[in-house]
């Protein structure tokens, strides 16, 4: 494949203005969202090129040449086992941190084949909301006799691997932190229900229940046309991209809205698949 030194024009999904109701519940028979989006073309910058490779602090991203050592990342015991903490020693060395503790972790496939993957996002979307990544590190850090309040410095950062090589038919798409603003972004509700409601028993305004938390919430992103974004083609599965989702210091980046995107130059190839970790990154 012939990548565009320049980039590619992509279609990713952007919460409509007119969206009131942004909610998903979640059961064990599927998924339900209430929202409304639009796809928007955006061109999408080949971040390979540029003179000055971004960085966590420049852009809120970067990518690190990395080979995993772990024999089989299909097989869920060996991910658990090894390589989480393969990755969380990969993020504190790039970052400096005192502490990484996993959050969580997920397959991806543009070609769902496993019960245990989901498709690529195209929705638009930062992983938490401000209330959710500190609700998430107190929960987190909790469970390993950690606590939240010794830390001056608190960051949430995926690491996201393609496990099949390049080209890859649908890449990450990442927007520049800078070119966010800081009041963006929409909460996103998620409720796990035993069944999913119908359109006539979905009201639009919920009660407000003191024993959920709102922090189950992510944040979805209306279009912006000053968003600045970013892929890095051709990824091969030695190859790591980390970004943040959030940071408790607000002086530089602070969260890269993100979304897969169907990169229409790519010839037919192998279905991408990818592996991310979602991890809380520690600062005394």
């Amino acid at each position: 494949m012939s990548v565009d030194e320049a980039g590619v024009h992509g279609a990713i999904a952007y919460l409509l203005p007119t969206s009131r109701t942004n909610r998903r519940y979640v059961s064990p028979k599927g998924c339900l969202n209430f929202c409304e989006y639009a796809q928007h073309d955006v061109f999408l910058r080949n971040a390979r090129t540029l003179a000055t490779p971004p960085t966590l602090a420049s852009h809120g991203f970067a990518i690190v040449t990395r080979e995993t050592a772990v024999p089989d990342l299909d097989d869920s015991a060996q991910v658990e086992a090894l390589y989480v903490p393969e990755v969380e020693r990969l993020v504190q060395e790039i970052t400096g941190a005192d502490r990484v503790v996993t959050i969580a972790w997920m397959r991806r496939s543009s070609s769902k084949t496993r019960d245990d993957e989901q498709p690529p996002s195209n929705d638009v979307h930062v992983d938490y909301t401000t209330e959710l990544s500190e609700w998430m590190a107190n929960m987190v850090l909790g469970k390993v006799g950690d606590s939240a309040s010794k830390y001056r410095r608190l960051m949430t950062i995926n690491a996201w691997r393609a496990t099949t090589g390049a080209p890859q038919d649908w890449p990450l798409g990442l927007c520049a932190s800078s070119s966010v603003d800081p009041h963006e972004g929409v909460a996103y509700e998620i409720h796990h229900v035993d069944a999913l409601p119908t359109g006539s028993d979905e009201p639009e305004y919920l009660p407000d229940d003191p024993s959920r938390p709102r922090s189950l919430d992510f944040e979805a992103f209306r279009f912006n046309a000053h968003h600045d974004w970013y892929y890095f083609p051709d990824m091969s599965p030695g190859e790591v991209v980390l970004f943040k989702n959030s940071d408790t210091d607000t002086t530089g980046s602070v969260r890269v809205p993100h979304a897969s995107f169907k990169d229409t130059t790519c010839p037919e190839t192998t279905p991408r698949r990818s592996i991310e970790v979602r991890t809380l990154v520690c600062f005394l």
